[in-house]
């Protein structure tokens, strides 16, 4: 890419290809206003800013003040008029590692950051082309065309694999390795092929500029290097480069159809339109016949079109894999093609890929890569550590979404999807440590049910399975025309039955519906009807119309096997259903999904529907949509199965147990006793129904019930208004439940008064906390509450595209710690008692501050200017590559800081970039405490904290956090600190230097899980102080 091209020695025969032209003037047409804002819309929020620094999320903020002046710009560049575009069309060059442990350049991805201006003109093309790339590109193409997937590539792929060697047709399976493809696309090429698909002059001058103008920069340690003008490639980083690309290779294929057509290679199918090729971006899949002279010619194919084009094959690198070729001479016939030969089972797209049916034994091994993602998750994420709602978090979010590229395309054994289930259930009620019985609190059954049925809302791992494999049999209906239509479906029987049950067919003229196989006949299939006549027919795989058409449905039976009294009443009653059938000429059949407003297949009904007929207690309404922690939730749903530790439970199992009930001491502890009938809950229970009037909570109104759940029931039932006193309901069965256990295990007890008096606290608390989750689909979130005095956001996302990224603090008056647990932009215009700010995230090796006081921010999207400064900051944390000129950065915006919390991010390396040193007021007369987690001791670090003892003149405690490792000597390791820090040198004589703690986890993690703690208790003055979380009873 940041070479010239050579001299092209071949060009291609244009006039022999014979590409079709297509109608693209309305490509050239003016852009609107409209679509320039789409453009912005589909842009990301806040990241992989260019040199401007501007993104998405700017341009949105702003599109009514710099609309005018943006579309301005865009209609210079529609008029070609690209004089110093050069100065807008730049990027950053950063290098990202394709895999975890990179050392090598080759182990690296380079990603362009480019221009904003120069980005969204590339966003406006290819939103322009887009929608016409379904008709452009070839049908063995899937990628980032809209309507088309990366599973098509691999069902076509495996289907015409095993086809193959199930009819023991000698084939060869070629997988192509083409050498840094996009960054060696010829441009003239490009531009030849656009001028023969039939792009207009105005459109194809727009791509020659915004290639030709283009330059770059490396980025190296955050410094940009001198600019390098392109000569070939695309840039990845590009919204355009991906279509353009697609548009360079699909030729390829074009290409092998004429090679076919010339007799060069023979045809690897009777079906005239059957595909030889699969290409989805890059990886590119070949078949065909284990014949030397049609290798030899497939290799020369290949080099002239990688010199014609920039796409050249490292045929060393690719692969052959033998379909049976038994009895065959490869070491011949390859001898012209040197590649690396291999056998099934392989890697495609990331999924396995087989001919043969799996044996039993080889099931799990084959899979295993599945399970063995999901158990290398457990091992970074502490589980011990988490609350069980925190667990359910992660068993939602992302285990159970981690196989789901392989669920979509392969009926996976039963065995595996157990294993599987094994690995989710041991880290919900176990987190890492081995799964025994009596940790199982609830049947996995329930748990993976939705929460409307009395489960957790954990998938249900064979139903979701089921849900996903039936998309193909929707999709035989919507494209029947796509290359692996006919080759079959990763779809079983019962697949096919749920799936006619779930559907209704339409008929028009009878075309598109099987006789035999879909559901046609009043909802139920003829093969169902009429089992036997449908055994007996020798047109199973006829249409309605074929069947219909001068009864050629009866003329398929073979009379001989028709010979009982049950035979004939399966015939007659077909016979009757079909004189009720009247076709339509001109009318696609159409099928309609049952289950569905729109009448449409979706994964979520086709799962949702397979729990028809399931009952369960409905506790959606009860316990998770009432206000409080997830944790309380969730032990709410454990009481209400009386599946907590009280003591008839653990007597039961024979465990060592307490009978009486701790609270009153007279009667044995159940947990209906404990909640409902112990007097000492009963006059906490009196008290807030007093208090706050709500005569449901009274004792005296209760009737009798036996257990927690109808208890519960009854309250809520009567409960007015519902919301509040089912959220009072978990305040209280929780702060019960936490006083029973103070009793019993650290023998500290409360009275009534003062329970009473923590549940009034607490209650407060959760008025004024506000936690929410970072998946709910907003890309700005904008706090204006007179009330709200502690903020948490908690970043539990995985395959969203469009969450918030922007918090913006307008008007919060007793707002005194934000805790966002991800990459966030905070905005802070009013909120004048701040006391408690992080951790604050840094996305890369620039050290670019997610909060940002001294730039613009936008209320009602209109620009107001803030501050430099934030002077109410007592405590921060910054979770950063610790370089000195970021930290004092941020001690600039936050200039009386007394305690500060840093934590190098892992796999990060530190430097000192020799920033000049001013007074800093942070360091003259406020900072008192600094802590540094996941302290390596290198010099970078050394030099950092000697900085802060030189320059911190009241500075009291110095902390450095120390992640155990089998080799560390704790005495080595003090005696070493000592020495280099040389203490007895400091600005400050009265700091107590240093302490250090070491932990046997990930400090990066750990970290995460205190703020969510312990957000709700404002009584802790400092969250991020490990030394107070035992004064919190919220665990």
């Amino acid at each position: 890419m940041l070479g010239v091209p050579g001299p092209r020695g071949f060009d291609l025969n244009w006039s022999a290809l014979n590409f079709q032209r297509f109608e693209l003037n309305h490509l050239g047409n003016p852009f609107t206003e409209k679509e320039l804002l789409e453009a912005i819309k589909q842009s990301p929020t806040d990241k992989a800013p260019g040199p401007d620094g501007f993104t998405g999320a700017f341009y949105g903020a702003c599109w009514s003040i710099i609309k005018g002046d943006l579309v301005a710009v865009m209609n210079s560049l529609h008029s070609q008029r690209f004089l110093n575009f050069d100065l807008l069309n730049r990027a950053n060059i950063v290098l990202v590692p394709k895999q975890d442990g990179a050392e090598n350049l080759a182990s690296y991805t380079p990603i362009s950051l480019i221009h904003s201006v120069a980005k969204l003109f590339a966003k406006l093309l290819s939103l322009r082309l887009a929608p016409s790339m379904r008709d452009i590109i070839s049908k063995s193409q899937t990628a980032f065309i809209k309507g088309r997937s990366i599973h098509d590539n691999f069902l076509f792929v495996r289907n015409l694999a095993r086809r193959y060697h199930r009819n023991r047709t000698p084939m060869l399976l070629i997988k192509l390795d083409i050498s840094k493809a996009f960054d060696s696309v010829r441009w003239d090429y490009l531009l030849a092929l656009m001028d023969q698909l039939g792009f207009s002059t105005r459109w194809r001058n727009w791509v020659a500029f915004t290639l030709a103008t283009s330059t770059s920069q490396v980025l190296l340690n955050g410094i940009p290097g001198q600019p390098i003008a392109h000569g070939k490639g695309l840039r990845q980083g590009d919204p355009f480069s991906p279509l353009l690309f697609v548009l360079a290779i699909d030729p390829l294929q074009r290409l092998l159809h004429l090679a076919t057509e010339a007799g060069i290679l023979s045809r690897v199918t009777k079906a005239k339109l059957r595909l030889r090729t699969s290409l989805y971006v890059d990886d590119a899949i070949i078949f065909i016949k284990p014949k030397k002279e049609e290798l030899e010619s497939l290799a020369a194919l290949l080099h002239l079109f990688g010199e014609a084009t920039g796409l050249r094959t490292n045929i060393q690198k690719s692969s052959v894999v033998p379909i049976k070729c038994e009895g065959l001479n490869l070491d011949e016939i390859l001898a012209g093609f040197p590649a690396s030969r291999t056998n099934f089972p392989i890697r495609y797209l990331g999924i396995p890929l087989t001919v043969a049916r799996l044996k039993k034994g080889s099931k799990k091994v084959d899979f295993q890569y599945m399970i063995d993602k999901a158990r290398n998750k457990l091992t970074s994420w502490q589980g011990r550590n988490l609350t069980m709602a925190g667990r359910i978090v992660l068993v939602k979010s992302v285990l159970s979404s981690q196989p789901v590229h392989t669920l979509s395309i392969l009926n996976v054994p039963k065995e595996v999807l157990e294993e599987f289930d094994k690995v989710r259930r041991c880290f919900l009620w176990a987190g890492n440590e081995n799964l025994t019985g009596g940790k199982c609190k609830v049947n996995w059954p329930t748990v993976s049910r939705p929460q409307d049925l009395g489960g957790l809302g954990i998938l249900d791992i064979h139903r979701f399975a089921r849900a996903l494999r039936l998309r193909w049999l929707w999709r035989q209906w919507e494209d029947p025309n796509a290359p692996w239509a006919g080759l079959g479906t990763p779809c079983n029987d019962t697949d096919r039955l749920l799936f006619a049950a779930a559907t209704r067919i339409v008929i028009g003229d009878g075309a598109k519906t099987s006789f035999w196989h879909c559901a046609w006949a009043n909802g139920r299939r003829p093969k169902d009807i009429a089992h036997d006549i449908f055994i007996a027919s020798r047109g199973r795989r006829c249409s309605v119309r074929e069947a219909l058409f001068d009864l050629t449905w009866v003329r398929h039976i073979d009379l001989q096997a028709i010979h009982t009294a049950d035979h004939l009443k399966q015939f007659v009653d077909l016979w009757y259903l079909t004189q009720s059938v009247a076709l339509v000429h001109d009318t696609e059949d159409r099928i309609i999904w049952r289950f569905n407003a729109f009448g449409t297949y979706s994964t979520a009904s086709a799962y949702r529907v397979q729990f028809a007929g399931h009952t369960g207690l409905n506790l959606k309404s009860l316990i998770w949509k009432p206000w409080g922690p997830s944790k309380c939730k969730t032990f709410a749903w454990l009481i209400i199965r009386n599946r907590v530790w009280t003591s008839d439970r653990l007597a039961a199992r024979g465990w060592p147990h307490n009978p009486t009930c701790q609270l009153c001491r007279q009667h044995p502890e159940t947990a209906h006793h404990l909640i409902v009938e112990c007097r000492y809950s009963r006059r906490i229970w009196e008290a807030i129904a007093s208090w706050l009037s709500i005569a449901p909570l009274d004792p005296a109104s209760w009737p009798n019930s036996k257990s927690v759940k109808q208890w519960w029931l009854m309250v809520d039932s009567s409960a007015v208004p519902k919301k509040g006193t089912c959220s009072l309901l978990l305040l209280i069965v929780w702060q019960i439940w936490l006083e029973r256990n103070t009793r019993t295990f650290q023998r500290r007890e409360r009275s009534v008064p003062d329970l009473l008096a923590a549940i009034k606290e607490e209650a407060r608390m959760w008025s004024l906390s506000l936690v929410l989750q970072r998946n709910f689909g907003y890309s700005r979130l904008r706090i204006t509450s007179s009330t709200i005095q502690s903020l948490s956001i908690a970043d539990t996302r995985v395959y969203t595209t469009e969450v918030f990224e922007e918090i913006v603090i307008e008007n919060a008056p007793l707002l005194e710690r934000i805790i966002p647990d991800g990459f966030f932009r905070i905005r802070i215009i009013q909120a004048p008692k701040l006391k408690t700010l992080g951790y604050l995230y840094c996305r890369d090796y620039n050290g670019i501050p997610m909060i940002r006081p001294e730039t613009t921010v936008f209320k009602k999207m209109e620009p107001v200017s803030i501050n430099n400064v934030i002077r109410t900051v007592k405590i921060l944390a910054l979770a950063i590559p610790l370089k000195l000129d970021v930290v004092l950065n941020f001690l600039q915006c936050f200039p009386r800081v007394e305690k500060l919390y840093l934590v190098v991010l892992d796999g990060w390396t530190t430097q000192k970039n020799g920033l000049s040193y001013s007074s800093l007021e942070c360091l003259d007369a406020h900072l008192k405490t600094l802590q540094l987690t996941y302290y390596h001791g290198y010099r970078s670090e050394v030099d950092l904290i000697r900085f802060f003892l030189l320059n911190a003149r009241i500075l009291e405690t110095m902390k450095l956090v120390v992640k155990y490792h089998d080799k560390f000597d704790d005495k080595w390791f003090t005696s070493r600190l000592y020495r280099k820090l040389r203490l007895h040198v400091r600005a400050s004589q009265i700091a107590k230097v240093v302490n250090f703690e070491v932990i046997d986890h990930n400090p990066f993690d750990s970290r995460c899980s205190v703020p969510a703690n312990h957000i709700h208790n404002l009584a802790l003055d400092d969250p991020f102080d490990r030394s107070s979380h035992a004064t919190c009873q919220s665990d």
